[in-house]
């Protein structure tokens, strides 16, 4: 009888498999790829989430704005400089007050030096109109004195024998963002978002009477694409 039974037991067990079914448009985890991307198989449509934000904030390191897009820019410039000498003999210094460009940028900015051109306002002497405006510099010799920023050339050669350097192009600074960080996996350096600047030279001949010219510095600003 127990045998009998035992037999019976074992000819109506059942073991089962149960298929789990998988969509097709689930390759990889549920949510998609770590890419942030889906592939559809054996699937003739998709559907993609958009998400608009307009306004964006670019003080804030997490804006969704694309690295190196020129929507990253936000620089404080002076609007006006001057450069200026008490003196009027030859070898008289010249020297400025100190101005700051300041990056307000959730990431950092690259200022570059573009030219320094004479104005179209005439130079004067003794506040009357002249022609000759090397005449009017009277053979000086003008540099920009920087510091500061995360990196920046420390002295550049604006105005050399009375007219404007030609070319002149080159890095001023790199500023890291407003919050002082150069990269995402760096540590905050306070300060390093603003640039001091200043003009200083010399004049070369005597003077005999107050000259003054009229320049305009030119300055682009491009966003690094290594934040990360």
């Amino acid at each position: 009888m127990k045998k009998t039974l035992l037999g019976l037991l074992v000819a109506t067990s059942v073991v089962s498999f149960t298929a789990v079914q998988v969509s097709a448009d689930q390759t990889g985890d549920d949510l998609g790829t770590r890419d942030g991307s889906r592939t559809y198989i054996g699937e003739d449509s998709a559907t993609i989430p958009v998400q608009g934000t307009l306004g964006v904030d670019n003080t804030d390191p997490d804006s969704p704005i694309d690295e190196g897009d020129k929507a990253w820019i936000n620089v404080t410039v002076p609007t006006q400089t001057y450069f200026y000498s008490a003196g009027t003999t030859a070898n008289s210094a010249i020297t400025s007050p100190k101005y700051t460009i300041k990056n307000n940028s959730g990431r950092p900015v690259i200022v570059n030096l573009n030219g320094l051109t004479e104005s179209g306002n005439p130079a004067q002497k003794d506040g009357k109109k002249i022609s000759d405006t090397t005449t009017s510099n009277k053979n000086v010799e003008v540099n920009l004195i920087s510091e500061g920023g995360v990196t920046h050339a420390s002295s550049t050669n604006i105005i050399k024998n009375g007219s404007p350097v030609a070319s002149l192009s080159s890095e001023l600074t790199r500023l890291a963002n407003q919050e002082g960080k150069n990269k995402s996996s760096e540590e905050a350096v306070s300060g390093s978002n603003i640039l001091t600047f200043s003009y200083a030279g010399e004049i070369g001949s005597n003077l005999d009477g107050v000259y003054s010219s009229n320049y305009t510095l030119g300055l682009t600003f491009s966003v690094p694409s290594d934040w990360k």
